[in-house]
């Protein structure tokens, strides 16, 4: 039995879509022997003992190329826990930058995680847990919280507790003017968000529904600039379930 869960797939805009192919690197030279026929021109057993065996470039999947979710993710996966979404952040060189799982797994959520999410906003009701790879190897935990005042915020930290950064729901209204003026033109505000690191540093992430239909992300520092912009795509990813 596979569990089939919703996917997203974050893609960077400037990198993934228009990445510049790799250079052709041609191939050594070589005799095989006679080439085999093309497919379906008669490509019998005779013919196939005397040509070497090829493997064909698509016959090399993710598999063969020794592609394996982390440990700490696919053990996530595999628990009778419930989980709501994945998401995959690709970069510009189409390499998998984060992996987050969001799920209702309390148990396997460090306490000193739980302890800085409750210091940051005093009060709150957890709603969710969301466990992020990052490309570097870490590990991270958000804690998803609804504060006494009614709104909707993460807290992320190391498995430690260390704070990394708190992301709360604004309203467009809300929005800095020179941030509005950034994202003005680009599609509806489906969702905006207020990220503040440990170190004070924040910006606005703002999700937006765009005039072709798709679903587009800009992240825009408090003066307006346009720190990164990306496209989301959706998915279904299936993993095994408990027997």
């Amino acid at each position: 039995m596979r569990r089939r869960l919703p996917f997203l797939a974050v893609c960077l805009v400037a990198g993934c879509l228009h990445a510049p192919p790799a250079p052709a690197v041609p191939p050594p030279a070589r005799d095989d022997g006679p080439t085999p026929p093309a497919v379906g021109e008669g490509f019998d057993e005779a013919t196939a003992k005397t040509v070497p065996d090829r493997a064909a470039p698509s016959a090399v999947g993710l598999a063969g190329a020794g592609v394996r979710l982390p440990v700490e993710i696919a053990a996530l996966l595999a628990k009778d826990v419930p989980i709501d979404k994945i998401e995959f952040e690709i970069g510009p060189d189409g390499a998998v930058e984060e992996i987050a799982v969001y799920h209702q797994d309390a148990a396997s959520v460090p306490e000193a995680v739980r302890a800085t999410a409750g210091k940051a906003f005093p009060g709150a009701r957890t709603v969710a847990f969301e466990l992020e790879w990052l490309a570097t190897g870490a590990l991270v935990h958000e804690v998803e919280v609804k504060t006494a005042d009614g709104r909707k915020c993460e807290v992320s930290s190391a498995p430690d507790g260390a704070a990394r950064y708190t992301e709360c729901e604004i309203g467009a209204r809300e929005l800095p003017a020179p941030v509005r003026k950034a994202v003005r033109g680009l599609g509806k505000v489906v969702e905006a968000e207020h990220k503040k690191t440990a170190d004070g540093a924040e910006t606005y992430e703002i999700e937006l529904d765009g005039r072709d239909g798709t679903v587009g992300i800009v992240v825009v520092d408090p003066a307006g600039n346009v720190v990164q912009r990306r496209r989301r795509f959706t998915a279904e990813v299936s993993a095994p379930a408990p027997i």
